[in-house]
């Protein structure tokens, strides 16, 4: 950090400007390192159910009753 000015009140309103902007791009980090596990796990999630769904057997149909008519 270069400073040129004397002023301590301008030199504080630099660091925490730096300060700020550093935690901004660590948040904006850690909220795209959330997004892609969130992703990567959805997508695992969705090959295991369609895994399940393709050797799941489907029922057998439900015979129908009919009634007779008098």
């Amino acid at each position: 950090m270069s400073v040129s000015s004397n002023n301590p009140q301008s030199a504080a309103r630099a660091i925490v400007k730096e300060e700020r902007a550093r935690e901004g791009a660590k948040a904006l980090q850690d909220y795209e390192a959330e997004k892609r596990a969130v992703a990567a796990k959805t997508e695992r999630l969705r090959e295991l159910r369609l895994a399940r769904e393709a050797e799941a057997v489907p029922a057998p149909p439900k015979k129908v009753v009919k009634k007779k008519v008098r």
